[in-house]
């Protein structure tokens, strides 16, 4: 996971990130990610290289994305044994015929992006300026990337104040084609400040949503399983800051109190101690070891445990 830049175009109630502005990959980080990435591919020791877009908004940069993307695609024609492929998550407002045309060209197969409720809720929260909401913009965007044959994750931001206009939500997307719904999946996911019990109006919006043949996805308390892991609990796996900072979770602040290591000049991850707390939570924590239900809840939350 890379953040191009811990800035973003919006500034939405819940967002738990600070928003720097002018943050952008310098020149010398983005030579160490071109170094760990070689590193990676030179080493063959994985069988698949994934990058994923993150932030802040990565699109307010999509010049750095360029510039990594076309070297990964070069530097992986190099190794017969890794594949590779890349994804976003993005508020979706800037995506453009040019950047659609260049991920077809450079392996970003899939978007996550976010519709906080309806047309007057969405606008309400993400605008563009007093005048201006990006509720029919982002729709307009998901619409043309989905035609395209990427997969799109259209991530619903649900809360009280949401979740009456679900169903607007659902009829702004039907009769539209339907050539491009089997590339789309509807996330509900309650925002984290949510405490009220809105589970059962979820679930009858979730009914609307198929019934007009579209697909959702939700689960309302998620579970992280053997089977499943979290990413952050992944060996193979680190999310690079745009000043080189390293952590693991997305889920947090990327605060300098929260780095679990920092990327070198010759694009090696030095972990500190952090890192090795949170992989040994689980596995040397005796409480977990001992507990029959060890494989349904994996040992919770490794960010938890940390905190």
């Amino acid at each position: 996971i890379i953040n191009p830049t811990m800035n973003c175009n919006f500034k939405c109630w819940y967002c738990y990130e600070s928003h720097i502005k002018g943050s952008k990959l310098s020149n010398e980080t983005i030579v160490s990610i071109k170094k760990f990435i070689s590193n990676i591919i030179t080493n063959q020791s994985i069988k698949h290289l994934h990058i994923s877009w993150f932030g802040g908004e990565p699109l307010l940069y999509f010049d750095v994305i360029k510039e990594i993307l076309e070297y990964t695609n070069s530097e992986i024609q190099k190794s017969d044994e890794i594949t590779f492929d890349s994804s976003f998550t993005t508020n979706g407002l800037l995506i453009t015929d040019e950047i659609i045309d260049f991920c077809i060209d450079n392996n970003a197969i899939d978007y996550q992006i976010t519709l906080d409720g309806d047309q007057v809720r969405h606008d309400n929260v993400r605008f563009v300026s007093k005048n201006k909401g990006s509720y029919h913009k982002i729709v307009e965007n998901i619409l043309k990337i989905a035609q395209k044959d990427f997969i799109v994750n259209v991530r619903i931001n649900i809360s009280e104040d949401t979740i009456d206009g679900l169903k607007n939500i659902a009829d702004d997307f039907v009769n539209k084609n339907g050539l491009e719904y089997k590339n789309m999946v509807f996330s509900f996911q309650k925002v984290w400040q949510e405490k009220a019990e809105i589970d059962d109006k979820i679930d009858e919006a979730i009914k609307y949503f198929r019934s007009l043949g579209l697909k959702v996805n939700y689960i309302g308390g998620r579970t992280d399983t053997l089977r499943h892991s979290c990413y952050a609990d992944k060996i193979n796996q680190a999310t690079i800051n745009y000043n080189g900072e390293v952590f693991k979770c997305t889920a947090r602040d990327f605060n300098d109190n929260n780095k679990e290591g920092e990327l070198d000049n010759n694009g090696n991850i030095l972990w500190n101690e952090k890192q090795d707390a949170r992989l040994n939570s689980k596995f040397k924590n005796k409480p977990c070891l001992s507990c029959k239900i060890l494989p349904l809840c994996n040992g919770g939350c490794s960010q938890s445990a940390l905190e």
